[in-house]
């Protein structure tokens, strides 16, 4: 069952008793005697009942909470003992019980713990000045009010009174500590949480019935009329022990219940409202000339003390508040040099920044980062330093913090510096909530991620490199097998023929021209690859000396020529070309390899010119086909090792793809830089510089 629509039955349930009590004690229903024993019983049962409830509580409570209701089920407890001790001499030895008498003992011990009850309630247990200071200003209200009664009348019942002037005072003991403890309720229910604020209506609601019932018992009790308008003014006590159970069953859990409210005037100004009180029935005295007891002195006297005593309390409150705050001021300027030292010594870049992107505080570290001083980065937006669609990504996300979607957002992206540089930043924005619950401002971290991110971007295309490597070698390697049994298939098979079969010089000849050439081959793919090792790994030794490059373009053409029969090499060479320093060999070898792979990417003939010229103080030479040509995308990687253009496929070229590689490389080590310039479908210039040598070797 619900917890609400349970405490609606027992709330249905308590009004439904104190209908019947009512209806009961006015009608007295079966005799004087039974409206009797129901009238005391009905009160010493709900007194019991309630002292049980509490006691439950009790259990279930924690802290000075756990206290305060321990305390409130002994007052009722107590009060209940008192109540059927005078039961037992009304109805069990059928005397009436004198008053004051034995039953009042249980009434008055009620009295400091149902104080004390409250009061743990309403206060933190290591709060006592409060504590003393509810009570007193409780008491001073009570003693204003017992002041302005005894001024319209009061004392004239005190003074006729047939029990005495002792039972007078117990009399008025009863509505007086009622009056003390609404005091403490109504200066406590606006202090206390709103978890805990039905409980304290309750108990005011409680309490107020039970003041009823005792100003009604102390009036007819001072005029000895006591009888079935007593008996109905009873109901209050049985209303306000079944409001007080009703309090102990709905007491707030402890988180609801933790904490204090800050205190506002109006409670600490009810002692100045009793002085009003008592103000007020001075005059009423002094216009209606009324003379009163001379014991209203004395009465004056005890408020006096107790208001001076509560506004000692309240400066000593006060000043002991005004030395926390200073103490507190003085903590609080600290952590904020403190927080403001580590902010500003942050490694990490930090902001608040507002809803509207702009900034709001920035720290050092931040101010460096985007290259822009302070006064640049505070108020200009953020937005100017993200790249547009990250601004839009941006924007989006901060929607969804303020919704609630999102509790914070972590995010790598790009930021444009002040300078112009972009940077790869991580960021942290966390919302910073109001008190009403909404957005303050925004945290923001700025960490530079630029390294990092470089070194990842270089490790993802340094893998994609390895695996392009990889696969070029295993391609090589395939051709390379390919090429060597293609060249030991022709070695063989000729060398087998020329062992089993009888053949003519001539074809022994063509044979041995064939197995020549096949060798051949062999030897220049090895030399290629051990050449490529060796000059990668520095182990290659270079022979410099003063070279004449037109005899070595003029010597190679001429083999080249000769090896070929749908071509035509056309040489244009300057003839006052200088002397270079170079490796005559290692030059050859790069001129061959150009001439080479002209001749075989224009398988269908045609014309090769090969020229040289002197520009800028270097030798330029060119050689230029008109065959394949090269596509754009492949010309960066043309001179990468394996790499090798095939063409659309149809043509078989024959090759190791290291050739073009280890002409590089000759270059380089020549101080010089070998390049390409092609149109695809229209041939390939293929151009190399080295620096001239000194003027005095200039070529005759």
């Amino acid at each position: 069952m619900p917890r609400s629509s349970r405490f609606a039955r027992l709330a249905f349930g308590g009004a439904l008793a104190v209908g019947v009590y009512v209806l009961w004690s006015t009608l007295r229903l079966g005799g004087e005697k039974p409206t009797v024993a129901f009238e005391d019983g009905g009160q010493a049962l709900a007194g019991l009942v309630a002292a049980a409830i509490c006691a439950l509580a009790a259990r279930r409570a924690s802290g000075h909470h756990r206290t305060a209701w321990w305390l409130l089920g002994g007052a009722a407890l107590s009060w209940s003992l008192g109540e059927v001790i005078w039961t037992v001499n009304e109805l069990g030895r059928g005397i009436s019980a004198p008053f004051p008498s034995l039953a009042d003992a249980g009434f008055l011990a009620a009295i400091p713990l149902e104080v004390a009850g409250v009061l743990f309630l309403s206060a933190k247990p290591d709060n006592a000045t409060s504590r003393y200071r509810a009570v007193i200003e409780g008491a001073v209200v009570a003693s204003a009010l017992l002041f302005c009664a005894w001024a319209v009348g009061l004392d004239t019942l005190v003074i006729r009174a047939p029990a005495g002037q002792v039972a007078a005072m117990v009399a008025l003991a009863y509505p007086s500590s009622d009056i003390i403890v609404l005091t403490l309720l109504v200066a406590a229910f606006r202090q206390v949480p709103r978890g805990v604020r039905p409980v304290f209506l309750l108990l005011g609601c409680a309490f107020t019935a039970l003041l009823v019932a005792d100003s009604a018992f102390g009036y007819l009790e001072l005029g000895s009329q006591d009888g079935s308008l007593g008996s109905i003014f009873d109901a209050g006590r049985v209303a306000g022990f079944i409001m007080l159970g009703l309090a102990a069953l709905v007491t707030a859990p402890a988180d609801e219940a933790a904490g204090e409210r800050p205190v506002t005037i109006w409670q600490r100004g009810l002692p100045w409202i009793a002085m009003l009180i008592v103000i007020g029935t001075v005059v009423y005295i002094a216009v209606s000339h009324r003379v009163s007891d001379a014991r209203i002195e004395w009465i004056a006297v005890v408020f006096a003390l107790l208001f001076v005593l509560s506004q000692v309390l309240a400066l000593n409150d006060s000043l002991q508040l005004l030395v926390r705050s200073r103490r507190a001021e003085t903590m609080l300027g600290e952590q904020k040099a403190l927080l403001d030292e580590v902010i500003g010594r942050a490694p990490l870049g930090i902001a608040r920044v507002g809803d509207d992107f702009r900034f709001i505080a920035v720290n050092p570290r931040l101010c460096e980062l985007l290259a822009a001083p302070e006064r640049t980065l505070l108020g200009s937006s953020m937005r100017h330093f993200l790249p547009d669609d990250e601004g839009v990504r941006a924007a989006e996300r901060m929607a969804l913090m303020r919704t609630g979607q999102l509790t914070h957002v972590e995010v790598d992206s790009e930021m444009v510096c002040a300078d112009g540089r972009r940077v790869w930043v991580h960021r942290i924005v966390t919302p910073v909530l109001s008190i009403a619950g909404r957005i303050d401002y925004y945290l923001v971290m700025f960490e530079d991620m630029t390294e990092k991110h470089n070194a990842e971007q270089a490790a993802v295309a340094n893998f994609a490199a390895l695996e392009r490597i990889n696969r070029l070698k295993s391609e090589f390697m395939s051709m390379v097998s390919h090429e060597f049994r293609t060249a030991l298939t022709g070695i063989q098979g000729y060398s087998e023929l020329m062992s089993s079969e009888e053949v003519s010089s001539e074809d022994v000849r063509e044979f041995a021209g064939d197995i020549n050439s096949d060798a051949l081959r062999l030897n220049r793919m090895i030399t290629e690859m051990l050449d490529l090792d060796r000059i990668e790994s520095g182990r290659m030794a270079m022979h410099m000396e003063p070279t004449d490059l037109n005899r070595i373009l003029t010597e190679t053409v001429e083999r080249a020529q000769m090896s070929t029969s749908k071509h035509e090499v056309i040489v244009r060479l300057d003839p006052k070309l200088p002397r270079i320093d170079g490796d005559t060999d290692r030059l050859t070898q790069v001129v061959a390899n150009l001439l080479t792979n002209a001749v075989k990417y224009a398988p269908e003939g045609g014309e090769i010119l090969v020229t040289s010229q002197t520009q800028n103080g270097s030798v330029e030479v060119s050689v230029q086909d008109h065959g394949l040509g090269i596509p754009p995308e492949f010309i960066s990687r043309i001179f990468g090792r394996y790499e090798r253009y095939e063409g659309d496929g149809k043509s078989q070229v024959v090759g190791t793809g290291l050739g073009l590689a280890i002409a590089q490389q000759i270059i380089q080590l020549h101080k010089g830089r070998i390049w390409v310039e092609s149109l695809y479908g229209q041939g390939s210039t293929f151009r190399f510089t080295i620096p001239a040598a000194n003027q005095d070797n200039r070529v005759a």
